[in-house]
């Protein structure tokens, strides 16, 4: 294998002796020593300066000047992330130039046997707390909102339920949510029953093995995305069910669409459109829950990094047996696809060569 430098697409395929980008992904997949039978890599061509190479759903930009060896180095690495991802969380490939991460932390009720083994509850009582704190579906309805966009956004999925660890928690003294045991690690229930004993919330085990790596893959999947777009919108999907739960901390009412944001994150322009895409609904802002995800790299930070959580009241698509009601949920996949096409798309009208008009987009033709 040569190891001389390529500096663009041209070069690459003679690199690797062929024409076709199929077939450099086909050979990596082969030189590649740690990817696993049954990957499937590929190659997304964006510019004469970068490409991306992927395996399976995940992806890292390579910047020309390359070689060989560096790119072989760069899909053994995203082995390893699957090797992980396949545990914890899941990243489900978007549109190489979108700008949006759709997150979903809470919709699993995955808890690994090593964390069965320190939960206090018996099976049924567990089962009643999945149900009570478990997003249920939200997955469903990103995938599905996705499906609708006209530039498909990036997706990261929790793997592992909330109760195992809750990555949308400070995991230190400032989260206000450690005043009922829900901190990064819960201690408590939804009902303030004991959950596990409570020092489990000071044995940084649990952090370690399962915030941490989730944390960081999050953290890179953004950075990823600042790189290729300049700009990134991270949408937190969620829901909460019509009567509040006893550890809530704060009272207020409980629309069908509760949109949180932050005064820092949340720009007024995608107040706006989050609140134009889901006008059909009853929609209040940060009641009965507030604020948004944003890595802790990025957080009070990072102002190219933008934040808003989507709060579904769960009788919207949830009959009484938590059983998923089908036909309620296409209008909120497109209320959600509407969301993250205004927001992704919205970049556009800021290019040279057009201007928005009396809200119409109006493309100047060339003279």
């Amino acid at each position: 294998m040569t190891d001389s430098p390529i500096t663009d697409l041209d070069e690459l395929l003679d690199a690797f002796g062929t024409d076709s980008l199929d077939d450099v992904a086909w050979m990596i997949e082969e030189a590649a020593s740690d990817v696993t039978d049954g990957r499937v890599v590929t190659i997304a061509d964006e510019s004469d300066e970068a490409f991306t190479v992927i395996v399976d759903r995940f992806g890292t930009e390579i910047e020309f000047p390359t070689t060989m060896a560096k790119i072989i180095d760069v899909a053994n690495d995203l082995e390893a992330l699957l090797q992980q991802a396949d545990r914890t969380y899941r990243v489900i490939q978007g549109d190489p130039g979108s700008r949006v991460v759709l997150h979903v932390p809470h919709a699993s009720r995955v808890i690994p046997p090593d964390v069965r083994g320190d939960i206090l509850l018996d099976d049924d009582a567990l089962e009643r707390e999945l149900d009570a704190m478990t997003d249920a579906f939200t997955d469903v309805i990103a995938e599905r909102s996705a499906d609708l966009t006209h530039l498909r956004p990036w997706i990261f999925v929790n793997e592992t339920s909330r109760l195992v660890v809750d990555p949308e928690r400070f995991p230190d003294e400032t989260e206000e949510m450690n005043a009922v045991g829900m901190g990064a690690i819960y201690t408590r229930t939804s009902t303030g029953a004991g959950l596990r004993d409570d020092d489990a919330a000071a044995d940084p085990t649990l952090l370690e093995k399962y915030f941490e790596p989730y944390a960081e893959a999050l953290t890179r999947l953004v950075d990823e995305r600042l790189r290729a777009a300049g700009q990134v919108i991270i949408v937190d999907l969620h829901s909460y069910p019509l009567e509040p739960l006893p550890y809530e901390l704060h009272d207020g009412p409980r629309p069908e669409v509760c949109l949180g944001t932050d005064d820092f994150h949340t720009p007024d322009a995608l107040v706006d459109t989050a609140r134009a895409a889901f006008s059909s609904f009853e929609t209040d802002f940060n009641t009965p829950f507030a604020g948004c995800y944003i890595p802790l790299t990025h957080y009070r930070s990072a102002e190219n990094v933008h934040g808003l959580m989507i709060e579904l009241r769960r009788d919207l698509y949830l009959d009484e047996s938590f059983a998923l009601v089908e036909p309620a949920v296409e209008p909120i996949a497109q209320a959600v696809a509407t969301l993250l096409d205004d927001v992704d798309l919205g970049v556009i009208i800021t290019c040279e060569g057009m201007n928005d008009v009396d809200g119409q987009l109006v493309v100047e033709e060339d003279a």
